[in-house]
């Protein structure tokens, strides 16, 4: 109706701003809404409105395996706990954050009123989950290729340059490896 006229074509030009800077245009538009979506917002509107948490869930886990591809490729010879680690610091809250801010996805969010006024749109938590439902949403509009080509685009110049420091191991992994040069055993841990 005309009341919701100018609601909608400020939330086209935001959407579309998103998929500018992700370079991807999503042919389901309604799922790059709904990536958008708070709960918060959707409550408000009634039955018929989604939010995002469920395409929340499906990116997490397309954004564990794009990055996890992506480190297994371009580090052919680090062993399978480094690339925990580098993944871990990569689809961290923190840095999925500053990438929903990057991208846009701050000022293209659809919260409630009270989200709003308490500084949802400033939320790390919010902000990571909404660009893992970005993720999702373009998986389930583009398939796993499309995932792999936003997340390698998104991630352009943050890729770690080489494997961490071996310094950074856990205290187990320390503890097991003093173990094994002194006394030639592992730990018996009770």
């Amino acid at each position: 109706d005309e009341r919701n006229r100018p609601m909608k074509k400020e939330l086209t030009m935001m959407t579309e701003t998103v998929e500018d800077r992700i370079g991807y245009a999503l042919t389901d538009k309604k799922l790059l809404v709904t990536a958008l979506t708070h709960s918060s917002y959707a409550n408000g509107q009634g039955n018929e409105a989604e939010h995002n948490e469920r395409l929340e869930f499906l990116g997490d886990a397309v954004l564990e395996l794009c990055v996890s591809s992506e480190l297994f490729s371009r580090f052919p010879h680090v062993r399978e706990g480094d690339l925990t680690r580098m993944r871990a610091k990569i689809v961290s809250q923190p840095f999925l954050t500053e990438l929903a801010r990057e991208f846009g996805i701050d000022s293209a969010l659809l919260l409630g009123k009270g989200e709003e006024n308490q500084g949802g749109r400033e939320r790390p938590s919010l902000l990571s989950d909404a660009f893992e439902a970005l993720l999702g949403a373009v998986y389930l509009d583009g398939g796993f290729a499309a995932a792999t080509t936003v997340v390698c685009r998104v991630f352009e110049g943050k890729w770690p340059e080489q494997k961490q420091n071996s310094q950074t191991k856990d205290c187990k992994s320390l503890l097991q490896e003093v173990t094994q040069q002194r006394f030639k055993e592992r730990p018996v841990y009770t």
